[in-house]
């Protein structure tokens, strides 16, 4: 059952941000066309302009000024002064499962520690967990060996990770929105940027201990309705050296050669469910917890209008476009090496483990920065008529490798959050 139940957490956490929406079909036709046809021209002798690290912001003051004929910019966009960027090595960690009694003690006193069953669990993939499952009290805790972390206290017991009720409004923290909103959670009044300094205080103070490579800021909060009141659907993301890695993107990939799915680009952040004042009700970071091991700083990276004018001359068919928000950032591209033969084919053909969705302990992770062009979907482009909005923060967004130029993208609609 425990097994069973923690499989279900683990694959549900790493899909948790990279949900997609189910659709009208006329509308997801009209997606797919979008999708299929905006890059409409052949831009590989496109030439990048390249600049000195130091001049990013300068530039990018320039850049956001301009007028493009595919897109609009949003007036509210920054680009913040960077101490370095680079492109890293990470790795998740390993027997971070013995570390199990500190870690829980972030969310719960040693009096509930000492009275729950808490025992190893060896999955078939031989990751190893610290787990307990107590129904009566309605308290879950689980820590990974590369670093996993979930919990569930009694008021998210229930409702587990996962939350479908209505989406009652989106604060998108990381861009300055109005946080003076106040909502009626379990026990009393909290305004967004109340929970928004207590989490952020948390993080700062306690999570920093078990993962200090990371500044930790909320990015986004999801207001839900809870029964007669409401909760928060809070959103971390971690940050290196002040550049954000990415919380959005988890896609898999085949390679054909080796007959196996594989992640080819993976997220790292932070779900937290306040359903109580200035309290942590659910908890879990996602995917585990990357350590840097190599390091390789950039001098010179691909300037936002260059990138910009790439992005004009590449998605032709962008019509009343508004880009709502952009940023430099961390893509996570795991390194596989393959764990042997599975199986054969009729055919006699290898047949390798499936490692889609791996972020098992010690497992490399390649870092790189790039450019990251965020599009915000209006609801009416994904739900039905007179259907209730239980999705979260829709988006589209674009990626070009800030270093070579690679080019990135996803125009379906991808969700941060869980909808029913």
């Amino acid at each position: 059952m425990i097994k069973k139940f923690l499989a279900c957490v683990f694959l549900m956490t790493i899909l948790f941000l990279s949900s997609c929406a189910n659709v009208p079909d006329e509308v997801r036709e009209e997606m797919n066309r979008y999708e299929n046809s905006s890059v409409g021209s052949d831009n590989s002798d496109y030439e990048f302009i390249y600049i000195d690290k130091s001049e990013i912001n300068d530039n990018a003051t320039i850049a956001l000024q301009k007028d493009y004929s595919q897109f609009k910019i949003d007036d509210n966009i920054n680009i913040d002064e960077l101490n370095k960027i680079s492109i890293m090595k990470f790795k998740y960690l390993e027997n971070f499962e013995e570390n199990y009694n500190n870690v829980l003690k972030l969310f719960f006193t040693q009096e509930q520690i000492m009275n729950q069953e808490i025992s190893p669990n060896i999955n078939s993939d031989a990751s190893t967990t610290y787990s307990f499952w107590n129904e009566t009290d309605k308290m879950y805790g689980c820590v990974g060996d590369n670093g996993f972390i979930a919990m569930l206290k009694p008021e998210a017991f229930d409702i587990s990770f996962g939350y479908s009720e209505p989406n009652i409004k989106i604060y998108h923290v990381d861009r300055n929105d109005d946080l003076s909103d106040i909502y009626y959670l379990n026990d009393g009044n909290c305004s967004v940027g109340e929970a928004v300094e207590y989490i952020n205080n948390w993080l700062s103070a306690e999570y920093k201990k078990i993962s200090s490579d990371y500044d930790y800021k909320v990015k986004t909060v999801i207001v839900r309705k809870h029964e007669e009141k409401y909760l928060f659907e809070i959103y971390i993301e971690l940050l290196y050296d002040g550049i954000p890695l990415d919380s959005l993107t988890l896609e898999s990939a085949t390679d054909e050669k080796n007959k196996t799915m594989y992640t080819a680009y993976n997220n790292s952040a932070i779900s937290i469910q306040m359903i109580n004042v200035n309290q942590i009700d659910s908890f879990t970071n996602l995917t585990g917890i990357l350590k840097p091991v190599e390091t390789d700083n950039v001098k010179k990276c691909i300037s936002l209008e260059s990138a910009l004018k790439y992005c004009e001359n590449t998605f032709t068919d962008f019509k009343n476009v508004t880009i709502s928000d952009i940023g430099i950032k961390y893509t996570l591209k795991p390194i596989y090496n393959y764990m042997g033969v599975e199986s054969e084919d009729d055919n006699g053909n290898k047949i390798y483990k499936n490692m889609e969705f791996d972020c098992s302990a010690g497992i490399t992770v390649d870092l790189r920065p790039v450019w990251e062009f965020i599009i915000d979907v209006d609801p009416s482009e994904f739900l039905r008529d007179g259907e209730t909005n239980t999705y979260g923060d829709t988006r589209k967004y674009i990626y070009i490798d800030m270093v070579t130029g690679e080019l990135h993208y996803n125009m379906d609609i991808v969700l941060q959050g869980l909808g029913a």
